[in-house]
């Protein structure tokens, strides 16, 4: 008997056990690699309910089936998965979500598919519907991700998806209510101050309330409607919206629907007709994304936009402050030094590819000579290529180039930014708009613009394009386009007020603007006279800085390195690299570690020259005068730390340019011993004509990543009487 009642209790429990709950449902080996690095559900959000910050699973399923999400026959609910790890990485993914209607143990029937994400990315919001016909009751419900690739039909249990997070849940199904909610809403025929409003929905009244996006239901505007549709007016221009519907039932004794899920919409932009226009992009709601990759969470103003991007978000225009992050690229800072800049920002290494950005549009027909202005900066130090291309449009759809900016610019993050200003006049009209077209032509450069401006062509155009040459230690020359003949200049120490400069003035583009000292970091402004004209001054163009060269170096001259800042190379010595190469030589200023294994000769500094991977690397002397008299030898310290067996060869020669090896001749190889300080003196008694300057050659037939280290370097007239060479003792 006692047998029979526990089987009867055994079977009486089973049948109180909901069917999802007996069910066995794949939970293990779901991912090959799972969501560790960053490709978890960090918060999931369906209808009312919210799972956050659950972080990365335990094997990359999360068994939440002790939470119950109750949706209704019929319902609309918005989900979110949001894939955002504060502080660490972020992957974009594709979500999917399951119910198991049946209760049979798996996801495989028809219908239990109930939402895809129609985006790979790190948000993914939508609306799930939930069929009338589903069965009412408790079912297990599954959402799992899968990075870099959309989710289907078929892989609520697949153990073939590399990256991603799996999560379960129980969901109860409910009778729909009375008086059901309005369902899909959506927008149509939106302007910069009204929007329609259009919802689905079996009813005949309807409330409305709607504010600025975030408002707390009760504080907004409300309004009423005997259709499924509502027109909003006295809307403000490129602001969002949040709005809610609901659904009136009192006159069938039903009462009220539970508000609609919110649903966003943003007004139209309005051209702008006030000049001058800027934009700097450092205040709201310009925000800067985070500074690692792939660089999301970013805001635009609601007026501009972005084109579309490369899978994963691999080259892109993004908002951002301080450096780029990227690898000898990009600048340091934005044009004011504290503020934000936009960047077309790459993050792969090879193969073409083009982004837009979108300004906002423009009522030009106020403007006789309209004049789009701004300052970009492209620097990369791999011999990687990219445009910035300005173009515009009267319609949307032909795009006229305006200007197009070529090639690493700046040869360093730091270098000042440079002005761009494009006469827009080809594309005027009353409803202008431009974008910015970055084109990346091989591996990865961040090419950036900052502080635009559009405006009225002052009667007096400053020159633009400047550009230096011809450096010397007292001056340069001065090459920019303009339609002037007269332009004065004005020119002092880097820093120096305006007004306390010194003057001159040059005649046309590519004059030599002189008397400055050697040595010396120097600003210069240019302005065009147009006084003769009666059009007056225009305003300055500059500063542009640079430095001058070092006077030529007689016979004694001596340099320890010990007086110069780490790592900055002394400016009277110059560094080229040449070839292909993804880690670029360097030549710099060094203070070895004190477990270094070649200690300074002379403390505390060398100078290092650095192969990295490139085909050359060569350190270059100040210019030396009289050098080509053969009447000159040099003296210095060489050593190498690349160890006793590697291969390291020093070419040593002279060179008539400062800042390349063009016509390097080979005077000696010298094979200095690991780990110490060898010294050598080599007579330059063969010099041919014109050679100012003794070059050392570091070549990739050495060990690649490796250093030769100078010290203690003296500039010697050749003895009279050579001391004895080549000793032995026999």
């Amino acid at each position: 008997m006692r047998k029979i009642l526990l089987y009867f209790n055994v079977v009486f429990g089973l049948l109180l056990v909901s069917p999802a709950a007996v069910a066995q449902y794949c939970t293990t080996n779901l991912y090959t690699n799972g969501c560790g690095v960053g490709d978890n559900i960090n918060t999931f959000t369906l209808g009312s309910y919210t799972n956050a910050n659950t972080g990365c699973s335990t094997n990359s399923f999360g068994d939440y089936t002790s939470d119950t999400i109750t949706l209704a026959q019929g319902s609309v609910n918005q989900v979110t998965v949001d894939h955002t790890n504060v502080g660490g990485f972020s992957y974009s993914q594709g979500d999917g979500l399951w119910i198991d209607f049946n209760d049979d143990g798996d996801w495989d029937d028809a219908g239990e598919f109930v939402w895809a994400s129609s985006a790979i990315a790190v948000i993914n919001t939508d609306n799930v519907v939930i069929p009338l016909t589903a069965t009412l009751g408790t079912h297990r419900m599954r959402v799992r991700c899968s990075y870099n690739a959309l989710m289907t039909s078929t892989q609520s249990c697949s153990t073939t998806i590399t990256f991603g997070e799996a999560e379960d849940y129980t969901v109860n199904i409910t009778l729909p209510p009375p008086c059901p909610s309005p369902i899909f809403l959506a927008s149509s025929n939106v302007t910069a101050t009204s929007a329609q409003i259009d919802w689905q929905s079996n009813g005949t009244a309807f409330n409305v309330e709607y504010g600025p996006t975030g408002f707390t239901l009760g504080s907004g505007t409300s309004t009423t409607s005997n259709g499924d549709s509502i027109v909003i007016s006295s809307l403000s221009p490129n602001t969002t919206y949040d709005v809610y519907v609901q659904n009136n039932c009192v006159a069938a004794g039903n009462g009220t629907s539970a508000w609609s899920s919110v649903y966003t919409f943003t007004t139209a932009c309005v051209a702008v007709t006030t000049y001058p226009y800027t934009e700097n992009f450092d205040n709201a709601p310009w925000v800067p994304a985070i500074s690692n990759w792939p660089y999301t969470g970013d805001t635009l103003d609601g007026c501009w936009s972005k084109g579309s991007v490369n899978l994963n978000n691999q080259f892109q225009w993004v908002v951002m402050s301080g450096t780029t992050g990227g690898f000898n690229t990009g600048p340091s800072t934005d044009k004011s030094g504290a503020g934000n800049y936009v960047v077309a920002k790459g993050s792969n290494f090879g193969g073409s590819d083009t982004v837009q950005l979108y300004t906002n549009s423009f009522d030009l027909t106020s403007l006789n000579t309209p004049l789009v202005t701004f300052y970009y900066h492209m620097y990369q130090g791999f011999n990687v290529n990219g445009d910035i291309v300005l173009q515009g449009t009267t319609d949307g759809v032909t795009w006229t180039t305006l200007t197009t900016l070529s090639g690493a610019v700046q040869t360093a993050s730091s270098d000042p930014w440079l002005e761009e200003i494009v006469d827009a006049t080809p594309v005027k009209s009353a409803n202008t708009q431009f974008r910015f077209v970055a084109a990346k032509l091989n591996g990865s450069m961040d090419m950036a613009i900052d502080e635009m401006s559009v405006a009225e062509a002052p009667p007096c155009l400053k020159p633009t394009g400047v550009s230096i040459s011809g450096i010397t230690s007292s001056g340069a020359n001065f090459n920019f386009i303009s339609g002037g003949h007269s332009f004065p200049v004005e020119w002092g120490l880097s820093g120096f007020t305006q007004g306390t400069g010194a003057t001159d003035t040059i005649t046309m583009s590519g004059d030599f603007v002189g008397g400055m000292p050697s040595n010396t970091l120097m600003d210069v402004y240019l302005q065009n006279d147009c006084t003769d004209s009666a059009k007056g001054l225009s305003s300055w163009a500059g500063p542009f800085t640079f430095r001058t060269l070092c006077s030529a170096q007689n016979q004694g001259y001596f340099n320890d390195f010990d007086a110069l800042t780490v790592p900055d190379l002394d400016p009277c010595w110059s560094h080229v690299t040449g070839g292909t190469g993804f880690t670029p030589g360097t030549g710099q200023t060094y203070a070895p570690f004190t477990f270094s294994q070649l200690q300074a000769n002379s403390s505390p500094n060398v100078t290092r020259l650095y192969i990295g991977s490139v085909e050359y690397s060569a350190l270059i002397t100040p210019e030396i005068f009289g050098l080509d008299g053969d009447s000159t030898q040099i003296r210095f310290q060489l050593g190498h730390d690349a160890g006793t067996t590697a291969t390291m060869d020093l070419l040593v020669g002279t060179t008539p340019n400062s800042n390349d090896t063009t016509g390097f001749v080979i005077i000696d190889t010298l094979t200095p011993a690991h780990a110490m300080w060898t010294e050598y003196t080599m007579l330059l008694d063969n010099v041919p004509a014109g050679h100012k300057y003794v070059a050392f050659v570091h070549t990739n037939s050495n060990n690649l990543f490796t250093n030769f280290y100078f010290d203690d370097f003296y500039v010697e007239p050749i003895p009279n009487c050579l001391p004895p060479t080549g000793m032995t003792a026999s």
